[in-house]
């Protein structure tokens, strides 16, 4: 296990101490603490084996070395010492204690009193501190406690009320939360003894639950949900306007040729589907629908006004470009295009974001009216049946 490993800052300020993963083994048996970093620094040394995860360490130590006060009460009372007095006497000397604030400067100061540092290196030292007594006589420390060297946790961490033990973790670039998961998980499952368990928490928690899909209310925290709720709605009010239930799947269907062209895109420059580029997803499906849309009008105007299916989609599609609907469609489209190519090209702040969209526009415009236009050229589409040519 390396010495030291270095994490970057949260993803979501607040939302924990540092990046990465975090999982929590969580002792839910008759176990020691010795044997609960026994079990995490196994956890964690066979987790930086795995591919893709590096940096994987336990920040539980049962063993810390310390200095244990045993205070004798029954000395304490002996010699007229408050028990309370005692325990403020070691609070003030070995921490520090809150007196009060003062203005000066223009500031507010606070004043905190604690013993010099020679007074507070070593137990010998400590035992010299003293504390008033009942007469108002000044008793050493040394009188009524044993200082000795004992071993133990800094910090117990419950969670969920049972001791736990931290192990925080990244990834390399190129893997996802959820291989590292499945790894995490895979060696948790494999490894622990059956006294003890896991649990995901902070922003791995959230990313869990946000994946789970249990029940229907899950559906609605799911990000892919609204793409297939709104590919429904468009559906069902395309099939309202037109009358049809077959006319909307002409529409519909541009949406996969749309995410693939960006998705190649994305592929292609290396970059990664982050928010950004969802957020891109659905500008360009809106961008393409519109697209197909005015195509499909203007195939069925031509259709109601006498023609064939296959002549009306033919005449839809091989339009010559000066014509005002391939005017708008392509002037919108290329304008789109060009607009965001300066934010691809961006490496200032925000650049991220920038980039992001700035490439999935630029593919996905410039291929998807060239594949719109091949798709629906009459080399390409299907030959019309008898009753589909005569109308």
């Amino acid at each position: 296990m390396p010495a030291y490993s270095f994490l970057g800052a949260p993803a979501v300020r607040g939302l924990g101490n540092a990046g990465g993963f975090k999982v929590m083994v969580e002792a839910t048996g008759d176990v020691n603490y010795d044997s609960l970093q026994a079990q995490a620094d196994n956890l964690a040394l066979k987790a930086n084996k795995q591919p893709g995860l590096v940096g994987v360490f336990n920040g539980f130590r049962s063993r810390t070395p310390q200095l244990y006060a045993d205070i004798d009460r029954i000395k304490v009372r002996s010699m007229g010492i408050a028990l309370t007095d005692v325990f403020d006497a070691l609070n003030g000397y070995l921490g520090s204690y809150y007196v009060n604030d003062f203005n000066r400067f223009g500031r507010t100061w606070q004043v905190n009193v604690q013993a010099d540092q020679r007074f507070r290196t070593d137990a010998e030292a400590v035992k010299q501190l003293k504390v008033r007594n009942a007469d108002g006589d000044m008793a050493p420390l040394g009188g009524v406690i044993d200082i000795r060297e004992s071993a133990g946790p800094v910090t117990i961490t419950r969670y969920n009320m049972f001791p736990a033990a931290a192990i925080t973790g990244a990834s390399l670039p190129g893997v996802s939360t959820g291989d590292v998961k499945q790894a995490m998980e895979s060696l948790a499952n494999r490894d622990l003894p059956r006294n003890m368990t896991y649990e995901w928490t902070e922003l791995s928690l959230l990313q869990k639950q946000a994946s789970d899909v249990n029940q229907f209310r899950d559906l609605q925290n799911n990000p892919f949900s609204a793409f297939i709720l709104g590919a429904v709605l468009v559906f069902f009010v395309l099939a309202g306007l037109y009358e049809s239930w077959s006319l909307p799947m002409a529409v519909i269907l541009v949406v996969p040729m749309c995410l693939l062209s960006a998705i190649m895109g994305v592929a292609a420059r290396g970059m990664d589907i982050n928010i950004f580029t969802q957020i891109g997803f659905v500008v360009l499906i809106g961008l393409a629908c519109k697209n197909a849309i005015l195509i499909v009008e203007f195939a069925r105007e031509r259709q109601l006004a006498g023609q064939s299916i296959f002549a009306a989609a033919v005449e839809a599609a091989t339009t010559p470009p000066a014509s005002n609907r391939h005017d708008d469609r392509l002037l919108s489209s290329h304008a789109a295009a060009v607009s965001r190519h300066r934010r691809r090209r961006r490496d200032a702040a925000l650049a991220r974001h920038r980039n992001a969209l700035g490439c999935l526009w630029r593919y996905c415009i410039r291929d998807l009216p060239n594949a719109g236009f091949l798709l629906r050229h009459p080399k390409v589409c299907p030959r019309p049946n008898a009753r589909q040519r005569d109308g």
